[in-house]
């Protein structure tokens, strides 16, 4: 997906400034090269009223576009006959991406696999920026650097703790947790201490779950509680943990953490991740202010949309790049062929 879409519709890569004297319209939080001199708050007037007082991601999502604004807004240097034709391909052109951003912002891009270097990590903040995801989802020493890299963008910083094993103390997790939160992150997933799940010792569970969640509330952060269902695997103990997240105030529920590879009677390792059944039984166990996450093993688009409809919210994903790719063909193409 070669084009970089700005707020309004327009392709800001097809402008000549771009990217050498102008980032683009989210990285320059609306404020193009023209803002300055013809506005009176230094702004573009589309994306004042989209993204800063409606905090949408385009006009896309706005249920009065085309709106008079934005009918009015012309290029100076356009005909009306150009300017009629570029509002109808920008309104198709949003149309049809805002299906793709909307799936773009379930996607927790996981940045998390043990060899990755600084440099894979700059480059996978890259590819999370040029789709617009939710959030990246990295380790704990990568979040100033992470912070750094997406500040001013629409993407958001994750961190995950007692990762993977959950084995950390709570007092270890608390730290580490808080610790993230200074670093930049404003999104926690810990992973629970899967041991003490499995013997029934919930009270340890529900203490632990409780003071990590209080102290990235305090701190500004959400929380996601990861059960890791390849091991944790029984309905009951499912519907126990999602008891516990939701009493303990936590934000999230999430499957796995991508890493919960099960030695088989073959002496071969195998991995699940999040299943349908086990995402509905999720949907179903928490309270109405807990959401859900898939992750692990959600590698296509087709995978994608079948954990939106099971009812999740976000999904952790390392496919980032294929999942959208493949959306944006199939979406994103639909509304261009409707304006021609």
């Amino acid at each position: 997906m070669d084009q970089i879409l700005s707020s309004c519709g327009l392709l800001c890569n097809e402008c000549e400034i771009y990217p050498t004297q102008c980032a683009g319209c989210y990285r320059v939080k609306g404020a193009p090269f023209w803002a300055a001199e013809h506005t009176s708050e230094g702004i573009c007037p589309l994306y004042k009223c989209a993204v800063v007082d409606k905090k949408y991601t385009s006009c896309g999502q706005c249920p009065d576009l085309p709106c008079e604004l934005f009918l009015r807004m012309q290029d100076p240097n356009s005909t009306n006959e150009e300017h009629q034709r570029s509002l109808k391909e920008r309104v198709a052109r949003l149309k049809g991406h805002q299906k793709v951003y909307d799936l773009a912002k379930m996607i927790d891009h996981s940045i998390l696999h043990p060899t990755m270097t600084d440099a894979d990590l700059q480059r996978e903040c890259e590819v999370a920026l040029k789709y617009h995801v939710a959030s990246v989802c990295v380790k704990p020493y990568a979040v100033k650097t992470a912070a750094a890299l997406l500040k001013n963008t629409d993407v958001l910083v994750g961190c995950v703790i007692g990762f993977p094993a959950g084995n950390s103390a709570i007092e270890v997790k608390v730290y580490e947790a808080v610790k993230a939160c200074k670093d930049g992150a404003v999104e926690v997933d810990m992973v629970i201490n899967i041991g003490k799940a499995l013997q029934g010792d919930w009270n340890y569970v529900e203490n632990e779950v409780k003071a990590v969640t209080d102290a990235c509330h305090e701190n500004g952060a959400i929380v996601k509680v990861i059960f890791e269902t390849d091991y944790v695997n029984r309905k009951e103990d499912i519907i126990q943990l999602c008891k516990i997240a939701t009493r303990a105030g936590a934000d999230y529920v999430k499957t796995s953490t991508g890493f919960g590879f099960v030695k088989g009677n073959d002496g071969k390792y195998s991995y699940t991740g999040a299943t349908i059944p086990n995402l509905e039984l999720m949907r179903k166990s928490v309270g109405p202010n807990v959401r859900i996450k898939a992750a692990g093993g959600v590698r296509t688009l087709d995978a994608l949309l079948a954990v939106q409809k099971a009812g999740c919210s976000r999904c952790g994903a390392t496919a980032t790049a294929a999942i959208m790719e493949e959306a944006f063909n199939r979406f994103g193409s639909q509304e261009s062929k409707q304006a021609g």
